[in-house]
C-alpha cells in the first residue's frame, strides 16, 4: 500500500478505492496540522506528507543504514518533522498575504 499511495498514476485504475483512501488520508493529515496551526494551507501538508514518506522509503529500503551508525529512531525523526513544520508556520510570513 505504501508505494501505491505515491503512485497515483497506478491508482486512477487500481480499483479498491486507493486513490481516495490515500486522499482521505491526506485530509485527516491536513485537518490535524491544521488544528495545530490554523494558517496551515496544502504547502504544508505536503511538505509533512513528503517527509512521512520520504522517512518512510528510507526505513523500508533500509538506505538511512548507509549513512547513520544506527538505524534512525523514526518517532524521533517524525518530531523533528513535525516540530519543525509547526516552527515554520510561526515564522512564515507568507501567511500575512494568504486569502
Amino acid at each position: 500500500m505504501f508505494e501505491l499511495i505515491g503512485r497515483q498514476a497506478l491508482l486512477a485504475g487500481a480499483g479498491g478505492h486507493l486513490r481516495s483512501v490515500a486522499g482521505e488520508w491526506f485530509r485527516v493529515l491536513g485537518g490535524r496540522i491544521h488544528e495545530l496551526s490554523p494558517d496551515a494551507d496544502n504547502r504544508h501538508v505536503v511538505a509533512l506528507w513528503s517527509g512521512v514518506h520520504g522517512l518512510a522509503t528510507l526505513m523500508s529500503r533500509r538506505s538511512a543504514e548507509a549513512v547513520t551508525e544506527n538505524e534512525p529512531d523514526s518517532n524521533a525523526v517524525i518530531e523533528i518533522l513535525v516540530s519543525g513544520l509547526l516552527a515554520q508556520l510561526a515564522l512564515d510570513p507568507a501567511k500575512e498575504h494568504r486569502p
